[in-house]
């Protein structure tokens, strides 16, 4: 004997759905506006970071110099406007009449909107080449690479960090 199954009569509620012929023509006019905005954020983009910043390092002073154990600074860079800084020191002793040796350091730029994350190389005297290896917000997926140059500005007892970024 063969059985089949019974089926109950059942109501669907079309409320919220497209018919498919609809969906298409409405998709071209509407598209997904979460999905433009989530392909715009994850579009990779060259950043200039063309500026100044400048502060003084924290830590405790000894007889081979200071033993620095934070470096906060602050200025304008082309792109991100006003920035606070945080400088990371591989090498934490800047000795006496000296620039701090910036070789494998990470220079973290933050304004309101997100920050920027740079990590250094040693080059020629006190400049140093820069390469963008973070980001946050808009600049999650930022890129970039440059030169860094350091200074001690004398008459205003602050250390100054040129960053020049390279043409695309």
């Amino acid at each position: 004997m063969k059985r089949t199954a019974r089926r109950t009569p059942a109501f669907d509620a079309m409320e919220g759905r497209l018919l498919l012929s609809a969906g298409i023509s409405q998709a071209r006019r509407h598209p997904d506006r979460a999905a433009m905005v989530h392909r715009a954020e994850a579009q990779i983009t060259h950043i200039m970071l063309n500026g100044v910043v400048s502060g003084i390092p924290n830590g405790t002073v000894g007889q081979d110099g200071i033993h620095v154990s934070a470096f906060l600074l602050s200025g304008q860079v082309r792109t991100l406007n006003h920035v606070s800084a945080s400088l990371a020191l591989t090498d934490t002793v800047i000795a006496p009449g000296h620039p701090p040796n910036l070789s494998n350091a990470t220079l973290t730029l933050a304004n309101s909107k997100g920050s920027v994350q740079l990590k250094t190389a040693a080059g020629p005297s006190n400049r140093y080449i820069f390469i963008v290896t973070g980001g946050t917000g808009p600049y999650a997926s930022a890129y970039g690479s440059g030169i860094l140059a350091i200074r001690y500005n004398q008459s205003l007892h602050e250390y100054q960090v040129g960053i020049q970024s390279a043409k695309r």
